[in-house]
């Protein structure tokens, strides 16, 4: 992001040789150890997709009721016995046992004389708002965002299975290889109205990138990536910052306008505010899409490429991308087997072995996703340090 804030932090140098890039990949994990840490390394089944299908109305996550095996469900009110009786509904098989089992009773089947059997009518399981949101505000019943539906229904409504929508939105890409002319191919997607048109935009940003090597595939990078929460509630890019792991050069760092509404950009944590991605919209310096942008950091990366990340599971998962050959400097502290005292979160990982401060409230809101990306670097510098060079 070109109004990042600068680094005061001396960060380290370290040399591009056959001897560093072995260690790096004598720190790179296997593929048991990255399915531990839940990376996707394949592309989801529909199955899998179906499972992350959520309430087209109230947007919960919400699971298909399995077909019943109880017979009572395949037997018709007007069915009738082999000799020609009615099997009526009090005649079905095991009625009564259902009844005892809390079946809402008539009132002619009271114990009591006189008394009265009421059942009691189980609670909604999806409420939603049919309306916008304007000033915290929605508008169907004008009550605050924080306020339940006003809308009921007594069951979810999930998508239809393997919708091509549902499926689109999850569907993970693996690291292409490089064409013979060493540059990505640009794949278009249809679409139309004001996407269309940023899109657009975008691929002319692309193609007219000047020649530089910052198009020749990196053998290492360290990534961090931001995340916002769309209105579905599901965990959306809106930033992205890559360096070259040996130099630090900074090889992309831009705000990522997603494609999808969002309910918020999630600016605790992220640092992103409403107003710097508007700027960055109106400027014409974001990356619209998740797509594009793992296409940006595509034109840097090949499947041998090495990526240094801390906890990296969610930017992969931001991207929708698959890629084997990672080092997570959050997996490598668990390999000394003693429980780091406060944690293995990057900030304390940093300021107990590095003595570097990161993430520090007072100086920024948020996070920095290239202040992120350059102390992975270090704590993975640090790990390769340990290593004999013989």
């Amino acid at each position: 992001m070109e109004d990042s804030v600068k680094h005061h932090t001396c960060w380290s140098t370290i040399e591009e040789t056959p001897v560093n890039v072995e260690k790096l990949l004598l720190l790179c994990h296997n593929h048991q150890q990255l399915k531990k840490e839940s990376y996707i390394l394949d592309c989801l089944t529909p199955a899998q997709i179906d499972a992350k299908s959520r309430c087209v109305n109230c947007n919960a996550r919400v699971k298909r009721r399995p077909k019943s095996s109880n017979p009572l469900n395949h037997v018709p009110l007007n069915a009738t016995h082999r000799n020609g009786q009615d099997l009526g509904k009090n005649d079905a098989p095991g009625s009564k046992d259902i009844q005892k089992l809390g079946t809402p009773c008539s009132e002619s089947s009271s114990t009591a004389p006189g008394s009265k059997s009421y059942a009691t009518p189980p609670s909604p399981k999806c409420r939603y708002h049919t309306g916008k949101v304007r000033n915290k505000i929605f508008s169907c019943c004008r009550k605050h965002v924080s306020q339940p539906g006003c809308v009921s229904e007594q069951e979810h409504t999930p998508p239809p299975f393997n919708d091509p929508t549902v499926r689109q939105y999850w569907q993970y890409h693996p690291t292409p290889d490089y064409s013979d002319e060493g540059q990505l191919i640009f794949q278009p997607r249809r679409q139309s109205g004001k996407k269309a048109k940023q899109r657009n935009q975008q691929k002319r940003q692309y193609d007219s990138a000047p020649e530089s090597p910052a198009r020749t595939p990196f053998n290492a990078i360290a990534l961090d990536c931001e995340m916002g929460v769309s209105i579905t509630g599901e965990s959306e890019l809106i930033r992205i910052s890559a360096v070259d792991f040996f130099t630090g050069s900074v090889l992309l760092d831009k705000l990522v306008q997603p494609s999808v509404p969002m309910m918020h950009y999630n600016t605790r944590y992220s640092g992103v505010t409403w107003t710097d991605m508007w700027d960055a919209v109106r400027n014409g310096t974001c990356i619209y899409g998740r797509d594009m942008a793992r296409e940006m950091l595509w034109k840097h990366i090949r499947p041998e490429t090495i990526v240094v990340v801390h906890g990296g599971r969610n930017d992969f998962e931001a991207l929708r991308w698959i890629h084997t050959r990672v080092i997570d400097s959050f997996i490598l502290e668990s390999y000394t087997g003693i429980k780091t005292e406060g944690g293995r979160s990057l900030q304390n990982l940093c300021l107990l072995k590095l003595g570097i401060a990161v993430q520090q409230k007072d100086v920024r809101k948020g996070h920095d996703s290239l202040e992120d990306a350059m102390a992975c670097r270090e704590l993975v510098i640090d790990w390769m340090n340990l290593l004999p060079d013989t």
